[in-house]
């Protein structure tokens, strides 16, 4: 399933609700980016073969793409051993293990492949997202409003925040750390 169906399934939209999945449209790569940004990597669409260059002189890199695989590492064009870093593919970090590239710039090369097709996206990730997009949807009418009171005098109160509180621990949780 792909997360547009997982979202009208979850949200109760039927396939002939071209308005509801249209809105679903606009709001779906909007949670993504912002996904993507909080986490600080992009996670979708896959991709094979990705070359990056990145400054040398430190022990730690980031690659652009989480679930990074295959990684190979060169330093002014010369291939490390893989012996000399160690790969966190989940988070997409590079760290050398007592190696430090001479400090350029774009002097380190990584090709890997990484990020997810719709379909593989880690239970955790894709449960945040949908939780968000579901936030979202239900709230599109009263983005401003932070909080209701009943005649009986009882107060409903919003997440105003960029995340869904629910959603924003987990992604905490899932995001990048250090090796």
């Amino acid at each position: 399933m792909t997360m547009l169906a997982d979202a009208k399934t979850l949200l109760g939209i039927e396939n002939t609700d071209t308005v509801g999945i249209a809105i679903l449209n606009l709001i779906l790569p909007t949670v993504l980016a912002k996904a993507a940004s909080f986490l600080g990597a992009s996670f979708t669409p896959a991709a094979t073969g990705r070359v990056e260059y990145k400054d040398g002189g430190v022990l730690t890199y980031f690659l652009d793409y989480l679930n990074a695989s295959s990684v190979v590492v060169e330093v002014d064009d010369e291939v490390i051993e893989e012996d000399q870093y160690v790969v966190d593919a989940k988070r997409g970090v590079v760290r050398f293990r007592s190696y430090i590239a001479a400090e350029g710039v774009n002097n380190v090369k990584f090709t890997y492949s990484g990020g997810y097709a719709d379909g593989s996206i880690p239970e955790p990730i894709k449960g945040a997202i949908l939780q968000q997009i579901m936030y979202a949807y239900r709230r599109r009418r009263d983005p401003g409003l932070s909080s209701v009171t009943a005649p009986d005098g009882t107060v409903q109160k919003f997440d105003t925040g960029a995340w869904v509180k629910d959603a924003r621990e987990v992604l905490e949780l899932e995001g990048r750390i250090g090796i």
